[in-house]
């Protein structure tokens, strides 16, 4: 079983990098012209970093989309890895609502 502490700690250190990961894409796409790209690329950025999932063989534990796709790809095979894979592409079609919304909005 997973030590609630450690799985806490863990967690902290992904926001933490990932935060860090997505302040520095926001500097690299913020010199974008187009306002509808550079909002769709800020959000896709974000939401591929920070979508968490249920893990495929404890589903009580959540951990990072983009790694458990990668991971249950790599070990598992496609089967295992397609309904992470899924809830990663809805993320990034909410991505791309939310920069129409965006550009919308601010215009």
């Amino acid at each position: 079983m997973i030590d609630q502490g450690d799985y806490q700690i863990a967690w902290q250190a992904y926001l933490g990098c990932g935060l860090l990961a997505a302040v520095l894409w926001l500097f690299i796409v913020r010199r974008i012209p187009a306002a509808f790209l550079r909002y769709w690329l800020m959000l896709a950025g974000v939401i591929f970093l920070f979508t968490p999932v249920p893990h495929p063989l404890n589903p009580a534990i959540w951990v990072p989309g983009n790694v458990a796709a990668v991971l249950s790809l790599m070990t598992e095979g496609l089967e295992s890895a397609m309904p992470i894979i899924l809830t990663m592409a809805a993320g990034q079609v909410l991505a791309l609502i939310l920069a129409v919304s965006l550009l919308l909005w601010f215009g």
